[in-house]
């Protein structure tokens, strides 16, 4: 369910979510990116 609701909210704002995971976690983006 993690997985899915953090697709949601890459989807909805790319831009805000790909510079949170930029400073969080920089593999978090290409796993996310794969799956969506």
């Amino acid at each position: 369910m993690a997985e899915i609701f953090i697709i949601h909210l890459f989807s909805t704002s790319s831009i805000i979510n790909n510079t949170i995971f930029s400073k969080t976690d920089p593999h978090g983006i290409k796993i996310i990116s794969i799956k969506q």
